[in-house]
């Protein structure tokens, strides 16, 4: 049986929106609002903040660690951190996640683990960007692979690039890796939104969400977030 694992992205030296992992949407942390989310899937073993060893992340472990594992780690070499993670767990299945993404969604990190199985892939991911033509919104973005994809990466792709975007040997040598790709149906396909925060505007725009959803807003499904969107459209480019 497959072992699966979580390493959720998060430091706070954006250099975009700095500290953005710790800012508040409803009450609580975007960090928050990513672990809780993402606790509400039936297919994980663990759930891991990997951090960097970077004094200025104290902040973020002090404000993770009763809520989840933690681990810290280079705070350039993200692939690195992936690496400690498969050999303290012993994941056979990892799940790549940024905590930009406080609206992810757990019943598609479901579907992405029955996808894998179901398509003995090595690599699947969530099509979530506005490069498809089919998409769920940015913003529920997710990387599932195995092991031994991970270790195909590490020898396959060598820059410093590499280190920092984990998976990106995937993109450069897709020739080389069984890849499989959750795309959305016709009625949830929306790539023209944008609700990872890298920000301000970005976080307004998921608070603006999160306030409509009200009190069913944590449990919230990609369809509830979709209804809203669609009765909000100025939101896109407030």
């Amino acid at each position: 049986m497959s072992r699966v694992v979580v390493g959720i992205q998060a430091r706070m030296g954006s250099t975009r929106l700095p500290g953005k992992s710790l800012m508040e949407i409803g009450g609580k942390p975007i960090v928050h609002w990513v672990i809780d989310r993402v606790k509400q899937a039936s297919q994980i073993d663990e759930i891991w903040v990997l951090t960097t060893t970077n004094p200025e992340d104290d902040a973020l472990v002090a404000a993770v660690e009763s809520k989840t594992n933690v681990l810290r780690g280079d705070v350039q070499d993200v692939r690195s951190r992936y690496n400690m993670l498969i050999q303290k767990t012993g994941a056979s299945l990892i799940f790549r996640i940024t905590a930009d993404c406080p609206l992810v969604d757990w019943t598609l990190l479901d579907a992405l683990v029955e996808l894998m199985h179901r398509e003995n892939a090595e690599y699947s991911h969530v099509l979530a960007q506005s490069c498809y033509c089919m998409s769920y919104p940015n913003g529920f973005n997710a990387e599932l692979f195995s092991k031994d994809a991970f270790n195909k990466m590490n020898m396959l792709g060598t820059t410093a690039a590499d280190q920092e975007h984990v998976t990106l040997a995937v993109d450069n040598f897709s020739q080389q890796f069984k890849i499989a790709r959750l795309a959305p149906p016709k009625e949830l396909s929306r790539p023209q939104w944008k609700l990872s925060v890298d920000t301000k505007e970005e976080l307004n725009r998921v608070r603006l969400i999160v306030d409509s959803l009200g009190t069913i807003a944590e449990y919230a499904s990609i369809q509830d977030i979709v209804a809203v969107l669609d009765t909000h459209p100025e939101w896109q480019n407030n």
